[in-house]
């Protein structure tokens, strides 16, 4: 069965969309195409010629015409009060055989009414970054954006230097953020914001649109998305680097990987962004910044918790404290699981927050220092485990191993449970960069071949494998940047 495309974005008022078309793309190429999620989506039957025309912009989807949305956000703390798709045409929405919705949106497509002084462009590097990173995000089973082809547009982007243009399609289930809400609520026109919350509602949670207090319903559905968000990053060692309002989805996907990283060795301060100098968005900071970028859409959906429910100003406290209640119950989830552990015993805690400590007192690899765990269970001594080197570790194992007999048998049957959560592999920055430099220089292989192994993370390796043995110390990550 095929996917429909439809526009429901074009019924929203004029305020929050700009009708305008992508630039023609000289020689498009398809550098990466993403067959499995083309199968999930329903578009398998399109040409490669389908494939060039509309995922360049070239030509529109049929019936669709090309939008940008409006919106506004807070960066780095400081409200911009107009940002939008500067650089980025939402091109069609979808529908997939299953009846799940999602949005079809290029980037680097070209200039729109929101670019300001940019070029609307987009080098190779970034739009393949994207691919490879949101793609290891969804094996993973973390809620993201994904990425469905990068079209090379046979044209140069100036950057630092001269680089290949590109073109990025990107699948979400919906490109509403925080921002669109703060866009919204500083118009100053009620009935401008209610048809937004309204649309959205439509959108990511039809269940609620007869609902009595859905505004403030809708408010605690997204609190609770962003509180299962944020504790699977920190469960990962993922940092975003730039978590502003407008990078904050109201569905609960990551979105925008930009300076994004994947933290080496432990180390609850770590900042990768280059634009981040004073850590606003390090690892650490993560869950109460998200909860900073909450406490402004409950700010902008207040005018209309007014309407429907009475002494709203606690009811939104409320709803806000569930962040850190939902966050800590699936961070405590996550890092169960990645332990192993069935049951909740008394000495968890502490037996967490010592491995914690050590990681980072000993600089330990916090991907692989789960792997390793793993490696002792199972009696496989690769010869190279940081953690056999560490006197106060053997301690802790100890105490762990004990604590693993309150759930199995045998210890070994633990294995079994942390396989599904502990990944081998992650987008080492180093990698990643390598891949991305040989697909400028017109390789495009390695990338291919990274890419497949992000695809399947908890694939088994070794620890001296290329893809998952621990960085030296010139391949660690220091810096970020965004790129585009």
């Amino acid at each position: 069965m095929r996917a429909t495309f439809k526009s429901t974005y074009a019924s929203l008022p004029d305020e929050f969309i700009c009708i305008t078309k992508p630039e023609i793309a000289a020689f498009p190429e398809i550098h990466l195409y993403n067959d499995s999620l083309a199968k999930a989506l329903g578009l398998s039957y399109l040409s490669k010629q389908q494939i060039l025309t509309y995922f360049s912009g070239n030509e529109p989807i049929p019936g669709i015409e090309p939008l940008a949305l409006a919106y506004a956000g807070h960066q780095f703390g400081h409200y911009v009060p107009l940002l939008g798709d500067g650089r980025a045409h939402l091109v069609a929405e979808l529908t997939t055989p299953n009846q799940e919705h999602f949005d079809v949106q290029l980037k680097g497509s070209g200039r729109t009414a929101f670019s300001r002084r940019g070029d609307g462009k987009c080098p190779l590097g970034p739009a393949l970054r994207e691919f490879l990173v949101s793609e290891f995000m969804h094996a993973v089973g973390i809620p993201t954006t994904r990425s469905l082809a990068v079209i090379g547009t046979g044209e140069l982007v100036s950057r630092e230097r001269a680089l290949p243009g590109a073109i990025l399609t990107r699948i979400a289930k919906s490109h509403i953020r925080v921002g669109s809400f703060e866009y919204a609520y500083h118009l100053n026109d009620i009935d401008l914001l209610q048809k937004l919350a309204d649309y959205t509602i439509l959108r990511l949670d039809p269940d609620l649109a007869d609902h009595p207090q859905k505004y403030l319903s809708l408010l605690k559905r997204v609190v609770n998305r962003q509180a299962v968000l944020i504790a699977q990053w920190m469960n990962i060692g993922f940092v975003h680097g730039v978590m502003n309002t407008d990078n904050m989805t109201l569905s609960g996907e990551t979105i925008d990987y930009g300076p994004c990283a994947f933290i080496d060795d432990f180390d609850i301060d770590s900042v990768y962004s280059y634009i981040d100098s004073g850590g606003r968005y390090a690892f650490g900071q993560q869950p109460s910044i998200a909860y900073w970028n909450l406490r402004q859409l409950s700010q902008a959906l207040k005018p209309l918790i007014d309407k429907e429910i009475a002494n709203q100003d606690d009811e939104i406290t409320n709803v806000l404290r569930g962040f850190e209640t939902s966050f800590n119950h699936n961070l405590q989830q996550g890092i169960s699981n990645k332990l192993g552990f069935i049951s909740k015993q008394t000495e968890d805690e502490q037996l967490v927050q010592t491995l914690f400590f050590n990681m980072h007192q000993h600089q330990l690899d916090f991907t692989l220092t789960f792997r390793e765990i793993m490696l002792i269970l199972e009696g496989k001594n690769q010869g190279d485990i940081s953690f056999l080197k560490i006197d106060a570790l053997q301690e802790w194992f100890a105490q762990y191993s004990c604590r693993l007999s309150k759930d199995y048998n045998h210890i070994i049957q633990a294995v079994e449970k942390m396989r599904k959560h502990n990944p081998w592999i992650i987008p080492r920055n180093y990698l990643v960069e390598d891949v991305i430099e040989a697909a400028i220089l017109g390789n495009m292989q390695p990338i291919k071949t990274y890419l497949m192994a992000l695809q399947n993370p908890f694939q088994e390796y070794t620890l001296n494998d290329a893809f998952a043995r621990k960085p030296i110390q010139q391949e660690l990550n220091v810096q970020t940047f965004c790129g585009t």
